[in-house]
């Protein structure tokens, strides 16, 4: 861990570790997360990273695959709650990873690019620890996604509970610092040392998943 790593506290996602591990399951989180791993599953072989990866739902998905996987959070208690899942995790920001140049062969990060206050630090620390060739897989807020429209997608598809509690905090989870189209996110990819593979979404078209190679 590096110097200045967070402490117990330190995040809005603390109080929300069992809500996190129960979503896993929901349907509009399964679409996500089913959709990103396509992308990354296609990626080279080696071991993944999964920043941001609360209670673990692509380190499961790493360790059926047979990959091995390590995930970092801001959120010390889903760290432990992914530990208490039986994986490798530890505390750390995506801006400042604590791992050696190119270790990892794909990174995943879902729905932290919007939150972080300089996504292009922390597209340049992810391809820093990737290997060239390496693939990203990413879950970013839309530029269409926000309180009133996840309501409506909420309300049109059904949802209720952790379904909808999932799609309309993801709304409003923290200060967005930015969201994205996909020019955008593609643009930024390629300032970051990406080359974009394929930027599609889900959720009606509101949040973002897209696919980049480490040039």
């Amino acid at each position: 861990m590096t110097a200045g790593a967070p402490s117990p506290g330190s995040n809005i996602f603390e109080g929300m570790v069992d809500f996190f591990d129960a979503a896993r399951e929901s349907p509009p989180h399964r679409e996500l997360s089913d959709l990103a791993w396509e992308f990354a599953a296609a990626g080279p072989a080696g071991p993944l990273l999964d920043v941001g990866c609360g209670a673990g739902v692509f380190l499961d998905k790493a360790r059926a695959s047979g990959r091995r996987a390590f995930g970092t959070d801001l959120a010390v208690g889903m760290v432990r709650r992914a530990h208490r899942h039986g994986h490798a995790a530890a505390a750390s920001d995506v801006a400042a990873l604590p791992f050696p140049n190119a270790t990892f062969a794909v990174a995943t990060a879902m729905l932290v690019l919007h939150l972080v206050p300089d996504a292009h630090a922390a597209l340049a620390e992810l391809a820093r620890v990737l290997v060239p060739g390496g693939r990203l897989v990413v879950v970013t807020q839309g530029l269409t996604w926000d309180e009133p429209v996840a309501r409506a997608l909420s309300a049109n598809r059904g949802y209720t509970g952790v379904s909808h509690e999932f799609v309309v905090g993801s709304a409003r989870s923290g200060a967005a610092h930015r969201r994205f189209d996909p020019d955008g996110l593609s643009a930024s990819f390629d300032e970051a040392g990406f080359t974009t593979m394929r930027v599609t979404a889900g959720l009606d078209g509101h949040v973002l998943v897209g696919a980049a190679n480490r040039r």
